[in-house]
């Protein structure tokens, strides 16, 4: 069961997160002119993903070379 908190913070964010397409759609529109921008989320989608995946990949190797040192010492 969520608490009235918990549930203005989801309120809060989906508004946040509606505000921000919005003004990223009327940019791609407006500003760079483009009428098609899906390659470019797609793009931006890819780049996210690979982030992601290196922060995992470098929090993993941080957690193992802790390990082996607590192991050495």
């Amino acid at each position: 069961m969520k608490s009235d908190a918990s549930e203005q913070l989801l309120l809060l964010l989906d508004d946040i997160r509606s505000k921000t397409l919005r003004e990223l759609h009327r940019y791609y529109i407006v500003d760079m002119k483009l009428t098609d921008f899906s390659t470019r989320l797609s793009n931006l989608m890819i780049v996210c993903d690979a982030v992601r995946s290196i922060a995992a990949l470098m929090f993993d190797v941080h957690v193992v070379a802790k390990l082996m040192q607590e192991l050495i010492l």
